[in-house]
């Protein structure tokens, strides 16, 4: 198991004294890995040439570098053919930068939607984006990773997705905080149990275990156990049934399950 550390997205830190806090941190705690989010302000033409040499000597301080997709104001299966197409371009130089910065690994969400379409439309149409995308980063020679966020929250529905295009440098990032997270679908019906169990969630001292993204394999435990070859990277930050990246021990998840699954 390697662990390493998430560089988050403050807006107040240049990429530069960011990178430097990690390696701080990675100095007094041995963390092996990184992962930077290669948000637009990174890609950004005017200061790409700098960046890309502050991203490269990532190298003399972490042995597994990865790299966040940027997602935000992005929508690549929009209606919207020009927003579509923009949101294409800029995954794929992010995805371009990464392979020439010898990165080991990408985290994309699933970020965007299309009016007018139901839910199962815009699980084909995301497969259909991932399976372009994993090709681009394959001839980069980078392993994809699909995390559970924004359209797919539902595990059982990711692991159908990565297991339809079936390769194995496609994975998934399980992303802890998001896996107790509920989402309201009011496509789907009147949701009311879960408005009451996020409500729940909100007031008692513990996540109710039931009607979660991870209840079709019973425990968050079982999932990782059952598709341990389908995980290729993990998140870990608590939710307090308000708020997700929060430290551990600051929500209401119960961490117990990497404890059961740490030999894996």
């Amino acid at each position: 198991m390697i662990f390493g550390v998430s560089a988050g997205n403050s807006p107040r830190m240049t990429l530069e004294k960011k990178i430097q806090f990690y390696r701080d941190i990675s100095r007094t705690i041995k963390l092996e890995s990184i992962e930077i989010r290669l948000n637009q302000d990174v890609l950004a033409t005017h200061d790409l040439s700098q960046n890309r040499l502050l991203l490269k000597d990532l190298e003399s301080d972490f042995s597994y570098c990865g790299a966040h997709l940027p997602f935000e104001n992005l929508n690549p299966i929009s209606e919207k053919t020009i927003l579509a197409k923009e949101s294409m371009d800029i995954l794929k130089k992010a995805i371009c930068l990464s392979g020439e910065l010898n990165f080991k690994y990408l985290v994309m969400h699933l970020h965007g939607k299309r009016k007018g379409i139901f839910p199962k439309q815009s699980f084909f149409l995301w497969q259909e984006i991932v399976s372009e995308l994993f090709d681009f980063a394959t001839d980069s020679g980078l392993l994809l990773t699909v995390e559970n966020a924004d359209s797919i929250i539902n595990l059982t529905e990711l692991v159908t997705l990565v297991k339809n295009i079936d390769d194995s440098k496609l994975k998934i990032t399980l992303d802890v905080g998001h896996a107790y997270r509920r989402k309201i679908f009011p496509l789907t019906g009147i949701p009311l149990k879960t408005m009451v169990y996020k409500a729940f969630d909100i007031i008692t001292p513990k996540i109710v275990q039931e009607d979660l993204p991870f209840s079709d394999y019973e425990s968050l435990s079982a999932f990782i156990r059952r598709e341990k070859r389908t995980i290729g990277n993990i998140h870990i930050h608590d939710y307090n049934g308000i708020k997700d990246h929060l430290e551990i021990g600051k929500g209401k998840i119960d961490f117990s399950f990497l404890q059961e699954n740490s030999a894996l």
